[in-house]
């Protein structure tokens, strides 16, 4: 495929950034403005149920020093790319950083001079770059001023929309726009601002221009550090649509990277958009390829088509083409900023997400297999330890549940993505709309839910379905099926503490209350421990098949009052039978929080 010539973009050297350099934050007013609402102590608490982990890679050393000093360079616009984030969630919080900085210079705490993030000590400043903003994971305010000028939650729509417009008069205004201007509106790359009585699109280009300038910057001094000519033009690229808004060339150019470095830098995911799941949010992964374990994995992209083509959903429902392969990388996670950096940590991503760019160029999968295995030794294991049957317990296995994450990961590009229904004597018919765009706020909730148990059902499919007969080598091992649903079964557990309010906890309420329903797992009222139906395979099976086709059957009919009803029972309902199990793991990490070894000054 060829993409469009790349808009003209500025030439280095780039528009003036923000200043960024700060000698020192000592001899600033130390006068306190904000503060925080929670004692020390209680800060601490809430910030160790996330375990602080080592996340580096054993390959940097051996890389050529070019690339090394590129590493650092594209470190540095990961760190930078954090205040970018904090200020889409609230347009406050740069100052709020500013000023918890100074307080702790005061208090005799340790400061990095530039960004003003904690280098020891300061509960506060910690806990406010780790959750992202004045509020915590379950979105209550814990630092304010003498005015309570913080909103007392999370802003829905962040600073992406007015704050005083409400939800229903944006949906107003959107449902009167057509064409480039409905667009423009819905678009991950813009924000909305008031206009008169109205509203109106800003390109992200425009609004975050001098912030983005300092990224850009730091894009740059990575290509021209790097001999890896792939990875030079894609940083070129990405930093010219900072200027452009359009992200296409570079995303076309990053899914075919074949370098030893794989950033992952731009606006991406929209979880954090309350009101549509419109907005994308900054972010970005800086990562290291593990080639062997990538090349390990490359079967799984031949078979896309074949899954496809047997989803157990309605046949006019699959797509007879996938178009584009999607690329596989198994990587190491060596940095990260923005929303990546923020709250639970990713382990695995398919970008991107725009439905222009995916239906051209397919996308890719990055698997980050330390975050991965962090997660199952710090977490995952001891959780099943404590709710599994115990004669379940030697099935938990990490293969199975990296595998299945990479399942989950390559089923968010199958399935249904536009609404098809019958359009005949329908008026505002649905037919052809992104499911998106009619889902809406319930979308990250039922996709996350979709690719989980899809995910669980494609390696069932494979492995009961072998393609041409012959078995993938995933499951030469021995890697049986009991082994990746019990793994998925304490993965569940894991999700679920993330909050009701977290996309994949939704996701995975919905999955479980459906397996309990069909009789797939079951709950000991002696042990208060759960377990897979084993004795049952044909029962397990069917209800992993009935729930991929349900949850993808309510995409492709558009049915947003159906999505709501289901997340919203499922919710209640989990709380209700597991509530008191997950209050048994209080001493276990909720998530583990990245301590990199790559420095970025």
């Amino acid at each position: 495929s060829t993409c469009s010539p790349l808009p003209s973009p500025p030439s280095p050297p780039w528009p003036p950034a923000v200043a960024r350099k700060r000698e020192s934050w000592s001899d600033m007013d130390t006068t306190p403005t904000f503060s925080s609402l929670l004692p020390k102590a209680e800060l601490d608490s809430e910030l160790a149920k996330y375990v602080e982990v080592p996340f580096t890679s054993d390959l940097i050393s051996a890389m050529p020093e070019s690339e090394q000093t590129a590493l650092r360079h594209l470190a540095r616009a990961a760190e930078d790319m954090n205040e970018l984030y904090i200020s889409q969630i609230y347009e406050g919080s740069p100052a709020i950083a500013e000023a918890l900085a100074r307080q702790a210079v005061a208090e005799g705490e340790e400061v990095e001079p530039e960004m003003g993030s904690p280098v020891s000590g300061s509960s506060v400043l910690k806990s406010f770059w780790f959750y992202g903003g004045p509020w915590n994971e379950t979105e209550e305010k814990f630092i304010d001023d003498a005015a309570h000028t913080v909103p007392s939650s999370r802003l829905p729509g962040g600073s992406l929309y007015p704050t005083t417009a409400t939800k229903e008069e944006l949906e107003r205004w959107m449902g009167g726009l057509s064409g480039a201007e409905h667009d423009d509106a819905t678009s991950f790359f813009t924000v909305i601002r008031k206009e008169g009585a109205s509203f109106k699109s800003i390109p992200y280009s425009e609004e975050y221009a001098s912030k983005l300038a300092g990224i850009a910057e730091s894009l740059q001094k990575a290509a021209d550090s790097t001999s890896d000519e792939g990875l030079k033009k894609y940083l070129e690229a990405r930093a010219a649509a900072f200027f452009s808004n359009d992200y296409g060339e570079s995303d076309y150019l990053w899914l075919g990277l074949n370098s030893s470095i794989d950033p992952t830098i731009g606006p991406y995911e929209s979880y954090s958009d309350e009101h549509f799941a419109y907005k994308a949010f900054f972010e970005a992964y800086i990562c290291v390829v593990r080639p062997k374990e990538t090349e390990q994995l490359q079967e799984l992209r031949g078979v896309l088509q074949y899954v496809e083509d047997n989803l157990p959903v309605s046949p006019s429902l699959r797509n007879p083409s996938l178009g584009a392969g999607a690329a596989i990388k198994v990587v190491d996670q060596v940095y990260s900023g923005g929303e990546a950096r923020s709250g639970v940590q990713t382990i695995a991503f398919n970008l991107p997400n725009n439905a222009t760019t995916t239906s051209k160029y397919g996308t890719k999968r990055v698997m980050m297999r330390n975050a991965n295995l962090a997660k199952f030794d710090r977490i995952l294991r001891p959780i099943a330890e404590r709710l599994v049957e115990e004669e379940q317990l030697d099935l938990i296995n990490f293969d199975a549940f990296f595998l299945h994450v990479l399942a989950h990961e390559l089923m968010h590009g199958l399935g249904p993505h536009t609404v098809n229904v019958n359009c005949s004597n329908v008026v505002n018919c649905l037919d052809g709309k992104d499911v998106r765009e009619v889902l809406a706020e319930h979308y990250s909730a039922i996709e996350e839910g979709k690719a989980d148990i899809s995910g669980l059902w494609a390696i069932q499919f494979l492995h009961d379905n072998p393609p041409n007969g012959e078995p993938l080598s995933l499951f030469s091992s021995g890697l049986g099926l009991d082994s990746f649903y019990v793994t998925f079964l304490a993965s569940a557990f894991r999700s679920l503490r993330f909050g009701a309010k977290e996309a994949h906890a939704q996701g995975i309420a919905i999955q479980l209350q459906q397996l309990m329903e069909k009789g797939a797992v079951t709950r000991n009222e002696t042990t208060n421990r759960y377990r897979v139906n084993l004795e049952n395979m044909d029962t397990v099976k069917a209800a992993v098949e009935e729930i991929t086709g349900m949850m993808m059957t309510i995409q492709a009919n558009g049915d947003k009052a159906g999505a709501a009803r289901l997340k919203a029972d499922a919710v209640a309902a989990v709380e209700a039978v597991a509530g008191k199990d997950l209050e048994k793991l209080s001493d276990i990490p909720v998530d583990v929080r990245p301590v990199f070894a790559l420095s970025p000054y």
